[in-house]
């Protein structure tokens, strides 16, 4: 027993205990949640490169659930070396048994994580971007499509407001011009009238004028998605990925001008493609008689070769093409999946009559499938793509879910920040147009107390103006009476006339009578007629 312990006692010593949160305290930040599973945006990329492809495109297709261990952790001993081993909490153990045990799920735990494992549904590679597993995309059109009709309305809405503002403001320059002329004729009436008396010469000070911004130009209205307006390839934002992820094959002969998402395809399918038309071109150098022969006979029958009329299309191309669907009965109405997305499916051209139903479809299919080409799709007669999903094929694919992932979240992104900066210029042209509504009502209100300033100061200038002509016209009366009475005087000998507006005296006791003076009518002149007074300047009162 002594010799057992002193063996054991070593190996005691040296064991240490880490729980997962303090190994990966960045993974534990947040609220423990009650049955332990990771959101889907926390998960990481770099905990997402340790999966299987397959669970990677569960990820992006929204069918990923992982889970961490929230009380486990990892033993650490030294024996002849460094040992540890992973210590799970029983209800993390047994949850993990129990997804394993459904065979319904798949599972993985990641060596490099061992505090996490994932479950997917139980699905092929392929299956996973069939209608069912890619209905995200639709929903994601549909999110930005409802976006974008916001961010419109929020423009529309922006550019009325700034057309409202710029009228009222337009009013209130107009205005301002009436008040303009107001305050020049007033000053001219103020100064007529501070010539002629000076109790006037108070005058009204000129007040500023506002100076106003320049109305703003409306936003361009660039929406990203709305299928209610056909699809422009030239706005379709997705198209950069098929270029960057797919080969260019426009220099294929097979490649027609029919090809409206772009001359692009997979490169293993492109050469899927180059094999199947050498065949077809050269039937003398197949080695399988039953392949040789069955080539032949199409050939006689009229399929002379593959003619790609559709390829590669980006989830925007798609997602006009379903909507279009919906309305004239396309097979695509069908059919969502994302094999064209990837450029991994395409489209031929068939001669006249060879529906599904036909025996040269027929051949035709049994033909292709041995040519590695599966024309599988019952509904769609002019649909393959290749006959084994290869990993090469799920590789290319994930990198071009991330690409549209990103692209779409970029997009998603924009969008918000768009309608941001509507709502805050929605925001600031109201209360603009408020300050300029109340600015046209106190230009108003100036214009009718200039308007009546101004009759009030005509109505002053008048009344002197009329004063004074009265007053002129008495001094020149008086002027003209005294020169009368000089000439008067002068002929008179000097004696002169007693002036009639003095009181007559009487005249003193003479020795001897006298003649008395001969009196001649006095001469009278025509009255003189002075020009009309002056009224002054008068403007009509604007109401």
């Amino acid at each position: 027993m002594l010799a057992m312990a002193a063996m054991v006692a070593p190996l005691l010593a040296g064991c240490s205990y880490y729980s997962f949160p303090d190994i990966y305290p960045h993974a534990y930040g947040g609220t423990k949640p009650k049955d332990g599973r990771v959101p889907a945006e926390d998960l990481g990329d770099e905990f997402l490169s340790t999966l299987p492809v397959k669970f990677q495109l569960a990820h992006y297709t929204g069918h990923l659930w992982c889970y961490q261990d929230w009380e486990g952790g990892i033993s650490v001993f030294t024996l002849d070396g460094s040992m540890q081993s992973q210590i799970w909490s029983q209800p993390f153990r047994s949850l993990y048994a129990s997804a394993r045990e459904d065979d319904s799920f798949d599972t993985f735990a990641p060596v490099a994580y061992p505090n996490r494992f994932c479950v997917m549904p139980d699905v092929e590679v392929g299956e996973l971007f069939d209608e069912t597993w890619f209905g995200f995309w639709l929903s994601y059109l549909t999110r930005w499509e409802a976006q974008d009709i916001e961010n419109r309305a929020l423009a529309e809405e922006n550019r009325k407001l700034a057309v409202s503002i710029a009228d009222t403001r337009r009013t209130i320059a107009e205005i301002d011009t009436a008040i303009a002329d107001y305050r020049k004729r007033i000053a001219e009436t103020e100064a007529a009238t501070a010539r002629l008396q000076t109790e006037l010469d108070a005058r009204r000070g000129k007040m500023s004028t506002m100076k106003f911004l320049a109305p703003e130009e409306p936003k361009a209205e660039l929406p990203p998605f709305d299928l209610k307006t056909p699809y422009d390839r030239e706005k379709d934002p997705f198209v950069d990925v098929v270029k960057d992820h797919v080969e260019d094959v426009s220099g294929r002969p097979w490649a027609t001008d029919q090809m409206q998402g772009g001359k692009y395809l997979d490169v293993e399918f492109a050469k899927l493609i180059d094999a199947a038309n050498e065949a077809f071109a050269h039937p003398e150098n197949i080695k399988d008689a039953a392949l040789k022969a069955q080539v032949e006979a199409l050939k006689a029958a009229g399929f002379t070769g593959i003619k790609v009329t559709s390829g590669a299309r980006t989830p925007l191309r798609q997602a006009h093409l379903y909507a279009a669907a919906k309305k004239d009965g396309n097979p695509v109405a069908k059919y969502v999946r994302s094999a064209h997305m990837f450029g991994q499916a395409a489209d031929l051209s068939l001669p006249a009559g060879w529906g599904w139903s036909s025996a040269n479809h027929k051949s035709l299919r049994e033909t292709l499938a041995k040519l590695g080409l599966d024309m599988g799709v019952a509904n769609d007669p002019v649909h393959f793509a290749p006959a084994t999903f290869t990993r090469g094929y799920a590789v290319r694919r994930l990198a071009m879910v991330r690409a549209y992932h990103a692209k779409a979240m970029s997009i998603a992104r924009g969008q918000e920040a768009v309608r941001s900066e509507a709502i805050f210029d929605r925001n600031k042209l109201t209360e603009q147009r408020a300050r300029a509504e109340a600015d046209l009502r106190a230009r108003r209100d100036e214009l009718n107390k200039q308007a009546d300033l101004f009759t009030r100061v005509s109505a002053a200038y008048t009344a002197v103006r009329q004063e004074l002509d009265r007053v002129n016209a008495e001094i020149a009366r008086r002027e003209r009476e005294a020169a009368r009475r000089e000439r008067e005087n002068a002929r008179d000998g000097g004696g002169g006339r007693p002036h009639h507006f003095d009181r007559p005296r009487p005249e003193p006791p003479q020795a001897t009578p006298r003649e008395p003076p001969r009196r001649e009518p006095p001469r009278r002149e025509p009255p003189r007629r002075d020009p009309p007074p002056d009224r002054g300047p008068r403007l009509p009162r604007l109401g």
